[in-house]
């Protein structure tokens, strides 16, 4: 293998090649992947590993790359495979490789895969995991964050992520929380009350994903191996009053799998779904809010387990739902309340009434609807 810059191999097919990326900067590192950079000016290249990765290489390490595969996702060029890389240092400030584009600087292809400051951005709506800002001059950018249940419109952030392409649009891409180091939601309408039994309803919940792509429920493009990430749990509020989800937890047998965070409200018939992982990418309706498992999955066992909603944890906890599943739950569709938010049991903790997605959504037989009522319509 010979070496070549980073501009050259963004330029490349994808598919097999055989090149060293050489001396290049480690600039960003996340939990599937991590980015590199050339120089101060860029430009810069994403690293792909996947779920099962456990990252081997720290922002500020120089590093040679034998690059063997190469992709394109959704317009950003990324290393697909390579063999062993070399760690040549550590420790080197990546400080020169940020761009201060607080000012209002629009991102574009120079920013791809590089790391990018706003300080003092003011959220002006989210839609699932999309946040679109205002810094500076620039108002209706795009940002990408991994979890926006902190996040509601007046909202105030400082974040340093990688600019990203989609489909030829440019954004700010947050792969985790650690990103922003402010996140001020004093101007947030934010809010409501506690929730009590009866006020959220788990309307459908999905333990094993089909096999292969048909069970990427989450959108992204990927159904891992171990399905963990596609697993979710979508609530509903059914009350007439916006409420408080702060410190609220869903919890499998083993423990507690999500805490959402301090800010984050659910408006009168409001739906928020918990996916177990991965970058969800779904068109959701308007208001629907889109999370992932703080503790990295939810765990909802195939074979049977208990599923919990409740205000806290541990022995002071109070259960708004809890629904256990046997072997149903481990048949390639998610279960589902049938038609949708008909509880049948009297317990306003205990909801009643679910039956696999593939019985019924009698239209097309689709095994989820993460957000949706079970025919795709908004709920």
């Amino acid at each position: 293998m010979t070496c070549e810059t980073i501009g050259v191999v963004r330029a490349m097919t994808d598919g097999d090649v055989a090149v060293l990326l050489c001396r290049v900067l480690v600039t960003y590192v996340f939990p599937q992947g991590w980015f590199v950079q050339e120089a101060a000016a860029g430009p810069a290249i994403e690293i792909f590993e996947g779920s099962a990765w456990t990252p081997d290489v720290a922002v500020g390490d120089e590093v040679t790359i034998p690059v063997t595969s190469l992709s394109t996702y959704h317009g950003t060029k990324t290393v697909y495979a390579h063999d062993v890389v070399t760690v040549h240092s550590s420790g080197n400030s990546i400080a020169s490789y940020i761009e201060d584009v607080s000012a209002g600087t629009p991102l574009g292809e120079d920013n791809e895969c590089e790391p990018v400051r706003i300080t003092d951005g003011i959220v002006d709506a989210v839609a699932g995991l999309d946040v679109t800002v205002t810094y500076g001059t620039a108002s209706g950018a795009a940002l990408r964050v991994a979890d926006a249940s902190g996040f509601c419109a007046g909202a105030r952030f400082d974040v340093v992520a990688p600019g990203t392409e989609w489909d030829g649009a440019y954004r700010v891409q947050s792969f985790q929380a650690a990103d922003f180091t402010r996140i001020d939601t004093t101007a947030c309408a934010g809010g409501g009350r506690v929730p009590v039994p009866g006020d959220l309803l788990l309307n459908e919940f999905l333990a094993d994903p089909p096999a292969d792509l048909p069970g990427d429920a989450n959108c992204d493009g990927i159904r891992d191996g171990s399905s963990q990430q596609d697993e979710f749990v979508e609530l509903v509020n059914v009350s007439a009053d916006r409420l408080s989800l702060a410190g609220v937890t869903v919890s499998d047998t083993v423990g507690v799998r999500h805490t959402f965070s301090a800010g984050t409200s659910l408006d009168a018939g409001g739906v928020i779904v918990v996916f177990g992982g991965g970058s969800p990418s779904c068109t959701w309706p308007s208001g629907v809010q889109v999370v992932t498992a703080g503790d990295g999955q939810l765990g909802l066992n195939n074979t049977g387990d208990t599923l919990t909603v409740a205000v806290g944890a541990g022995a002071s906890a109070v259960t708004l739902q809890r629904t256990t599943f046997g072997s149903e739950g481990g048949r390639d569709t998610s279960l589902t309340l049938s038609p949708d938010l008909t509880d049948t049991n009297v317990d306003p903790a205990i909801p009643g009434g679910f039956v696999a997605h593939t019985t019924a959504d009698t239209a097309d037989a689709s095994p989820f609807s993460p957000g949706t009522r079970i025919d795709g319509s908004a709920l």
